[in-house]
């Protein structure tokens, strides 16, 4: 476990309601009250995210913010792909459901 890196998406474009980016800091928070280092043992790195699309009006209702998506995608796509390179395993930690899998070119 040694050579981990944290990918922290704090993402809310594909959450129903505001707040869903707030959860990795809730995470965080928890492991502190249960005296884990994790978050501070392994390094990590913040994605930009697209949150500022929740002002916008939404283009189609079938694909709410899909541009937004797709921009998060490439990012979270070439952090994971710079961390396997660097010889790290990626874990990503979003706050939304739209983030969870990244895939990767074979």
């Amino acid at each position: 476990m040694k050579n981990i890196k944290l990918i922290e998406v704090p993402s809310e474009i594909g959450a129903g309601t505001r707040g869903a980016s707030m959860g990795i800091d809730a995470v965080k928070i928890a492991a502190l009250d249960f005296m884990s280092n994790f978050f501070v043992h392994f390094p990590s790195e913040k994605i930009e995210v697209e949150n500022n699309l929740l002002f916008e009006p939404i283009q189609s209702p079938y694909a709410k913010r899909i541009h937004g998506v797709l921009t998060m995608y490439e990012r979270i796509s070439k952090a994971v792909c710079d961390s396997i390179k660097g010889h790290f395993f990626p874990v990503v930690l979003s706050g939304d459901h739209s983030m969870p899998v990244v895939l990767l070119p074979e």
